[in-house]
């Protein structure tokens, strides 16, 4: 499985409960800290480009967690074929669009789909591993007051963790 861009630690945290081979493919010019995390966190490989993923032998699911589409369009570049793609985040600016160059998308048997938490059964199996402690929620915290800093941190791709509002 790879991620694209956003650490999201409970997705890497549930695919080691399930000993899934994690790869981050992040940003290439995300923070080197960013990079690091990801490791601490566990992910097998972080790597920049979607030709990097493609060189590491590609991936099966590339699980889209970030607001923006240029990088997931990008990293769909180390998709396998017959592997698919998993939108869970939402681009505002943009459509998202799939590259001409190369393969062709319909030649490789990709699929895209869009999901939050794949329905109602895996969100149980994820509450179930947070139970179990296997999953640890990192978060960005806000007040109600600060929520138009918290949207903007979301709109400009700054925010690291899922942001959370939190009483006064």
């Amino acid at each position: 499985m790879a991620l694209c861009r956003r650490i999201e630690p409970h997705c890497i945290e549930c695919g080691r409960s399930r000993t899934v081979r994690d790869i981050c493919a992040n940003d290439p010019g995300a923070f080197a800290e960013q990079h690091d995390l990801a490791r601490q966190l566990g992910t097998d490989q972080v790597v920049g480009r979607g030709t990097e993923l493609r060189d590491l032998g590609g991936t099966d699911v590339l699980l889209v967690t970030t607001n923006d589409f240029r990088s997931a369009e990008e990293a769909m570049t180390g998709v396998r074929p017959d592997g698919r793609v998993v939108l869970c985040g939402i681009d505002f600016t943009r459509p998202f669009s799939i590259s001409s160059q190369g393969k062709p998308f319909h030649m490789l048997h990709q699929r895209i789909v869009g999901s939050t938490h794949a329905g109602l059964h895996h969100l149980s199996e994820v509450l179930e591993l947070v139970a179990k402690g296997k999953v640890k929620p990192i978060v960005e915290a806000f007040t109600l007051d600060g929520a138009t800093n918290a949207y903007d941190r979301l709109a400009s791709g700054k925010m690291r963790f899922r942001g959370v509002f939190t009483p006064a």
